[in-house]
């Protein structure tokens, strides 16, 4: 897998009339399926507005990068952690 985005990340889907997202979580779990995601994002700029608005998707359905999220130090751990569960 590629490195993963950073929180705050907006990109646009890999499908045709995509709207930008953004990245606010890691490896959420969908609750009905138990299938993992490596990430958790809302639609931008309209962002959480209701349960519905949170979506699951892959890395390999990110497009176009619109913009690089915030990284720190605490950043490069956490990605880390993530990249020794796979």
């Amino acid at each position: 897998m590629e490195e993963y985005l950073k929180l705050g990340t907006v990109f646009l889907q890999k499908t045709q009339n995509a709207m930008p997202m953004m990245v606010v979580g890691y490896l959420p779990v969908h609750p009905e399926t138990g299938e993992m995601y490596d990430y958790l994002v809302v639609m931008y700029p309209q962002g959480w507005v209701s349960d519905n608005s949170l979506l699951m998707i892959d890395h390999g359905e990110v497009g176009e990068i619109l913009y690089n999220g915030f990284y720190d130090e605490k950043t490069d751990e956490l990605i880390s952690k993530i990249q020794a569960i796979e």
